[in-house]
């Protein structure tokens, strides 16, 4: 029986302590944005930036995405503020959202953003989708109060990528799973040296 429980619960340490740290690495709840710049990366998965910040954008953060995402990003507004999304010229309106009169230039190898929309949305949290037609939109806010991108690990695997942000999000999914696993054996062999004892 000792013979069992002591890897046992040496399992279960260790299964425990990587579902720790592996939370800690893939839930980073409230990720900030971005200042909006001419330097700014826009995309997680390429190297596309604004030619230039109309004055409009001036003192917005950014909440970068895949070129070609399409699920919702969830944005936390501390207080009420202005989202906008850039498109291609010609792409039709979603309702609530209005194309707004200044002119934006988000380069791409092929789709070329040049129309700004921009939406209000009040203090709280908010489902954003920066799909569109040919690219899908990097988030730009305009807000007072503090923004944050309110990430869950769903999206954090969907957007999971090596290159741009040099972190691989998959390792720590990976630790997970091995902490499961880890866990379940821990399990059977309780189980068994209950049974002997």
């Amino acid at each position: 029986m000792k013979r069992l429980l002591v890897p046992a619960i040496v399992l279960v340490v260790v299964a425990l302590g990587a579902t720790l740290l592996a939370d800690a690495a893939l839930f980073p709840h409230h990720t900030p944005p971005d200042a909006l710049t001419p330097e700014t990366m826009l995309y997680l998965d390429r190297p596309y930036r604004l030619e230039s910040v109309p004055p409009e954008l001036a003192g917005s953060v950014a909440i970068p995405v895949h070129r070609h995402a399409r699920h919702p990003v969830r944005v936390r507004l501390e207080r009420a503020g202005t989202v906008h999304l850039f498109h291609v010229e010609g792409a039709v309106a979603w309702e609530g959202w209005t194309r707004a009169s200044f002119p934006v230039r988000l380069p791409g190898a092929k789709a070329q953003l040049t129309t700004a929309w921009s939406r209000s949305f009040p203090a709280g949290t908010h489902a954003v989708d920066p799909a569109g037609r040919g690219a899908a939109s990097p988030i730009v806010v305009t807000a007072a109060g503090d923004v944050r991108e309110v990430e869950s690990m769903a999206s954090l695997l969907r957007r999971a990528d090596f290159a741009t942000r040099g972190v691989s999000r998959i390792g720590p999914a990976l630790v997970v799973g091995l902490g499961a696993v880890l866990l379940g054996l821990a399990l059977v062999l309780l189980a068994r040296a209950s049974r002997r004892a």
